[in-house]
């Protein structure tokens, strides 16, 4: 043991001065979270992993049964390591404090463990077999009906018609031309399908000359600054719209709408 704490001390102290700056930065950030965790990016407060509503949806089932399990050990053993552990999560995530969202991993783990014990406890009691049976066809249920739900709901992230315009209008633009997706969702639609264009999204891709507020501007249709937002390509420039993103105000004077989400610069 105390072998492995020394490399790992080693270790750790090397990756601190190999890159100290990346180091601080990263401790301002947890700092920030833990004191102020509002002012966080949004994508650092949740963790971009899985909606609370679609995990609380898929995850009900093992919920109730972990929260029983976890009770029923904590009256039998009383505290230790994992009860700890799975009270700092709940906690964490009930709170929803910066990064929960990747928490609930973690959690889902726990309750599956206390699930088992609360189902084991169950199944030695000495109970009728039809009982246990049911207990039986509950569980499965429980397990097989929220993934046939979401199954049944699935859909593609756009719609055929949507991604084969993309290819038939790409297909007809000359090489080098600028091509933009107004949401992050279609960006890496048209990168894949407009491969001779230079393709711009939100925050993605090398071609994006906006920051986050340039992009804001954009989305308000701010007209004080379209112009000159617009200005810093040189060259024609089209824009998509799709179907899945909140939906944008074009203004006629700067743009020529030419159908299926697509629209041009007036002037280069």
């Amino acid at each position: 043991l105390l072998v492995l704490i020394s490399i790992a001390l080693i270790a750790g102290g090397g990756l601190l001065l190999f890159d100290l700056n990346s180091w601080i930065y990263s401790l301002q950030v947890l700092w920030k979270g833990v004191s102020d965790p509002l002012q966080l990016d949004s994508s650092l407060q949740s963790g971009l992993f899985l909606s609370l509503a679609d995990y609380g949806y898929q995850a009900a089932f093992f919920f109730v049964f972990g929260l029983l399990g976890w009770l029923y050990d904590l009256k039998k053993r009383g505290w230790n390591v994992v009860s700890f552990y799975f009270l700092i999560l709940f906690g964490w995530i009930a709170i929803r404090f910066f990064f929960y969202q990747r928490v609930l991993i973690q959690f889902d783990v726990v309750l599956l463990m206390y699930s088992a014990v609360f189902l084991g406890a169950l199944w030695r009691v000495q109970i009728g077999r039809l009982f246990k049976g049911l207990v039986a066809v509950g569980v499965t249920l429980g397990m097989i009906v929220p993934f046939v739900v979401s199954l049944a709901d699935f859909s593609p992230m756009i719609s055929e018609r949507e991604w084969q315009g993309i290819r038939q209008f790409c297909g007809q633009l000359e090489p080098k031309t600028y091509v933009m997706a107004t949401h992050s969702l279609y960006g890496t639609w048209l990168r894949g399908y407009c491969p001779d264009q230079l393709v711009i999204a939100p925050g993605m891709f090398e071609h994006d000359r906006w920051s986050l507020l340039d992009w804001r501007d954009f989305w308000r249709g701010d007209e004080g600054r379209l112009l000159e937002l617009l200005r810093r390509y040189d060259t024609q420039l089209y824009l998509y719209v799709g179907e899945k993103q909140p939906q944008l105000r074009l203004s006629q004077d700067l743009f020529e709408e030419l159908g299926s989400g697509w629209a041009k610069l007036k002037f280069r």
